[in-house]
């Protein structure tokens, strides 16, 4: 009896062991990226899809596309061919391995403002999606209002009061019946609705702005209920804590404005 007993627990652990490696190779075939070190999480970002057809786009848009062409992002299958065969999709940018670093968050702040073309404040209006020129990506032209300008475009100035254009990686495309949802972690989607700090290049093609391309250095920051909350996942300048009180925070974002930029210059 006893031994029979032993056996039956004994089945009963490799069963559990065999589900177990089941559901490791599961979780790696979904098409999730794997953990390379760094803290990764997925914000979850209220989007309506944005219907779209494989090659139709404005020409502002396919301006835009081509900023989006870097090794970071998935190549081969078009998205437009993969639907057909796997149905709804996400697809990832990838995640680039920085140094850790404890520069204060004032220095952070200079940093980005020197990179920067624009910053301001403002509160995203309205969005539209598409896939990328080569049909394997997602980007999104943002519409933006500015509610405040802390640094202005020496060559378009903004002013309080202006609508831009900001466009970022990622996004929720219907396509042929299919939700494609994209997912690029170190820039992350804006939600419309939202009020972000926002530190911005220039696209000179078509004078909109897109994100300041800097591996450890994120550049929107989420403002509400007197808190900013950082929102991709970059190391700077909150590092892992992600959040702050906002007053403060825009304190230091303001002070860096007149803070020399690295070597002596100011912008």
């Amino acid at each position: 009896m006893s031994g029979r007993r032993f056996v039956t627990v004994g089945a009963f652990l490799i069963c559990l062991a065999a589900l177990a490696a089941g559901g490791i190779a599961l979780s790696g075939a979904s098409g999730a990226p794997q953990d390379s070190g760094r803290l990764k999480r997925v914000k979850e970002v209220k989007e309506v899809p944005t219907p779209v057809e494989d090659g139709v786009m404005t020409a502002k848009q396919k301006e835009h596309s081509k900023l989006y062409k870097s090794a970071r992002y998935p190549r081969g299958r078009r998205i437009p061919e993969r639907v057909e065969s796997e149905g709804h999709l996400t697809v990832w940018g990838g995640i680039s391995e920085v140094p850790l670093s404890n520069l204060p968050l004032g220095e952070s702040l200079t940093r980005l403002r020197c990179a920067a073309d624009a910053v301001v404040i403002g509160s995203v209006r309205g969005k539209s999606s598409n896939l990328t020129e080569g049909g394997t990506f997602v980007f999104t032209d943002y519409d933006v209002a500015v509610d405040d300008v802390l640094k202005s475009d020496a060559r378009a100035p903004v002013e309080s009061g202006d609508a831009i254009t900001v466009t970022r990686p990622g996004g929720t495309v219907s396509i042929r019946g299919r939700v494609v949802r994209a997912i690029d972690r170190e820039v992350e989607r804006l939600e419309v609705g939202q009020r972000y700090l926002l530190y911005l290049r220039r696209v000179p093609a078509t004078g909109a702005y897109g994100q300041v391309s800097h591996p450890m250095f994120a550049d929107a920051f989420l403002l509400s209920d007197g808190r900013v909350e950082q929102i991709s996942d970059k190391p700077l300048p909150l590092r892992y804590l992600r959040a702050a009180d906002a007053a403060q925070f825009l304190a230091e974002a303001r002070n860096a404005l007149h803070t020399p930029c690295v070597g002596g210059a100011s912008q």
